[in-house]
């Protein structure tokens, strides 16, 4: 968007907005259930097909577990299930699911005396599992192609005889790994961490009730509508600046694009400076949190804000190749992003007029939906399997229409 020329925006956006459970949240309290047999959570905390997946398959009595889309799943549930003594089970999931790696959490819980078998390709999904009893010990793993096999190894830790030090080896968001400590202290479990490794003895959880906090991987998109609209104010429900999650990053990013955050009552109040200055270029460094990649480049096109936007690399291996997508995508609209296996960047010079309708390819992808449905408010384009939401945040589509018509 042009500086000085009026805003696309003719909408009074309303609020507030209730946004879903944390799912990074609940997933690592799916698996704690699943370990003590006792209830942490609530139903409605269960209400997004990634949590949905892992809940299913840790409740079906069946010994195939299909995972879809889920990495989460794939991950948890390969540490999750390799101590269930006595059983056998397959886990597989979709096309893309089995094109993403999981060999170096096999690797590491091979080396805890896990049996664990590939039946097509080395690396990749299905595999089989023959549950037992792991030994604890000493490990290192490389965390560069995902913190949750850190994470994996984290919660099933406390089983094992010894307990279990983890050396991580190119760790990669960390802050992930710092939620998972985070969530293990809150039941019960010592999680001790010095630089790089982590030590958690062998003991028992003491599980409880809690309250799971709204997700904030889901508000990145909300804060992202605020600034390039001219709202003034909104309320996001059930968070606070004390957020262990990674995403919460957004507040700050948010306040260099001239957005005050405030806590009240257990809800953001986000706000705009008196005196709000848009910046012409930024770089941020995503490494520990590059998920919100896709909605903060859509929302600095919109801008004509130049960006760089670094440590990406694991984004080749999510839902979608995310970095391709969005060069894709955004070349469609006539944005066209710079990009290698680490980085995008883009200037404003580089955008031309379009002049026709366009139609995005979500490419499966949740969060590519979510970042199109940004540009949607300003650009007349077509989103391709918009249901892809519900992966993340089934009432997206419903909580945007009902806050526009406020």
């Amino acid at each position: 968007m042009d500086r000085g020329k009026k805003h696309p925006f003719v909408e009074e956006i309303g609020n507030p907005i209730s946004l879903p459970a944390s799912k990074s949240i609940v997933n690592r309290l799916l698996i704690i259930e699943a370990i003590t047999g006792k209830k942490i959570l609530d139903q409605k905390d269960i209400s997004c097909g990634d949590t949905r997946v892992l809940a299913e398959a840790l409740s079906s009595p069946t010994t195939r577990k299909y995972i879809e889309q889920s990495g989460t799943a794939m991950r948890f549930l390969t540490a999750f299930l390799s101590i269930r003594k006595g059983e056998e089970f397959v886990l597989e999931g979709d096309e893309r699911m089995s094109a993403r790696p999981v060999g170096a959490l096999v690797d590491a819980l091979r080396r805890l005396g896990a049996d664990i078998e590939y039946l097509q390709h080395e690396d990749y999904l299905p595999i089989k599992i023959r549950g037992g009893s792991l030994h604890g010990g000493t490990i290192e793993i490389d965390g560069s192609q995902s913190s949750q096999y850190v994470s994996a190894l984290m919660l099933i830790a406390p089983t094992l005889e010894g307990g279990l030090r983890i050396i991580i080896r190119k760790p990669s968001s960390l802050p992930y790994i710092l939620l998972t400590a985070d969530v293990m202290r809150q039941m019960g479990v010592c999680v001790e961490m010095t630089g790089s490794t982590i030590s958690i003895p062998q003991s028992e959880y003491r599980p409880k009730k809690i309250s799971v906090e709204a997700d904030f991987s889901a508000a990145v998109f909300w804060y992202a509508l605020f600034i390039v609209s001219p709202r003034q104010t909104m309320e996001l429900r059930n968070l606070t600046t004390e957020s262990r999650q990674p995403d919460s990053r957004i507040v700050t990013i948010a306040h260099d694009f001239g957005v005050t955050t405030h806590c009240s009552d257990s809800s953001l109040i986000l706000g705009k400076e008196s005196v709000r200055h848009i910046p012409k270029r930024v770089e941020y460094d995503l490494r520990h949190t590059p998920d919100i990649m896709p909605v903060l480049t859509v929302m600095c096109c919109m801008l004509g804000v130049e960006f760089v936007l670094s440590g990406l690399a694991n984004l080749r291996i999510k839902e979608s190749d995310r970095i391709g997508a969005m060069v894709e995508e955004l070349a469609k609209c006539r944005y066209m992003l710079q990009a290698t296996d680490d980085t995008v960047r883009w200037h404003p010079h580089l955008q031309t007029e379009i002049t026709k309708p366009v139609t995005i390819d979500t490419h499966s992808d949740h969060r590519i939906a979510m970042a199109f449905a940004l540009l949607r408010e300003q650009r007349d384009i077509t989103i391709l399997s918009p249901e892809v939401v519900e992966k993340s945040y089934p009432n997206f589509w419903h909580d945007l229409a009902a806050f526009k018509a406020k």
